[in-house]
């Protein structure tokens, strides 16, 4: 047998298909295979306010030519956090928002009093328990972001807003409505050997696991391998 990687799948599907076997089309080449695996991963979300279309999301964080003076950042989770840090190093004038009391407020509370104490002694400004709710462009070339939540912060002027409030699995055009493949709320849901439901297919990583984790995919795919192709069953 042979491996092979597609990198986008195509983004409509003809006739229904419910097995893998069933012929693949892509750019004129045609595939079939006993299995085929669902590895897409994940897209930013994109915040539901106007003007969010202003703010980069963290793909946007590799793009930048030049570094900020000053920088918003809305979302308290470790993409959130991680940047934040990041910002804050370099010298530029860092602000973290989130909805919740705490930064990764699914994380170990002890963990996250520690970090914390790090960030604000290190500069960081966090706004806890805050929403941003509209982000305009200045004349000044400064995105005005518009804040509740906070007892003194009602607006702030940066260079730069910066959006990590998640991300959702990129499953959309993949045309798994043509398919057996269940999905709930938005991801493709498999067993815990990372069957679907449709014969032959299969999903891991960010389209089926909250966990979005790079060990956790990585785990994911030895525990598919391992009982696809050496008949043995093995669990997170």
């Amino acid at each position: 047998f042979f491996f092979l990687m597609i990198r986008r799948p195509p983004r409509s599907t003809q006739s229904r298909s419910s097995a893998a076997s069933d012929v693949y089309k892509r750019q004129g080449q045609q595939y079939q295979a006993n299995h085929i695996i669902i590895a897409v991963g994940s897209v930013a979300e994109k915040l539901p306010i106007e003007g969010a279309e202003l703010a980069m999301n963290s793909d946007g964080f590799f793009a930048l030519e030049q570094q900020p003076k000053s920088v918003l950042i809305i979302g308290g989770g470790y993409i959130g956090v991680e940047l934040s840090g990041v910002f804050n190093t370099m010298g530029t004038e860092t602000y973290l928002s989130y909805r919740n009391a705490d930064i990764l407020h699914r994380f170990d509370k002890d963990c996250i009093h520690f970090l914390k104490q790090h960030m604000l002694n290190d500069g960081v400004r966090l706004l806890p328990s805050t929403v941003c709710t509209k982000i305009t462009k200045q004349s000044n070339g400064l995105y005005r972001a518009e804040i509740e939540g906070h007892s003194e912060i009602k607006q702030l002027d940066v260079e730069v807003v910066l959006q990590a409030v998640g991300r959702v699995p990129d499953i959309d055009g993949l045309g798994l409505e043509n398919t057996d493949v269940q999905v709930e709320k938005g991801r493709i849901i498999s067993d815990e050997n990372h069957f679907t439901s449709a014969k032959g297919i299969y999903a891991l990583g960010d389209v089926t696991s909250p966990l979005q984790l790079t060990p956790t995919a990585i785990r994911a795919a030895r525990i598919l391998g391992e009982t696809l192709f050496n008949l043995s069953l093995i669990h997170i």
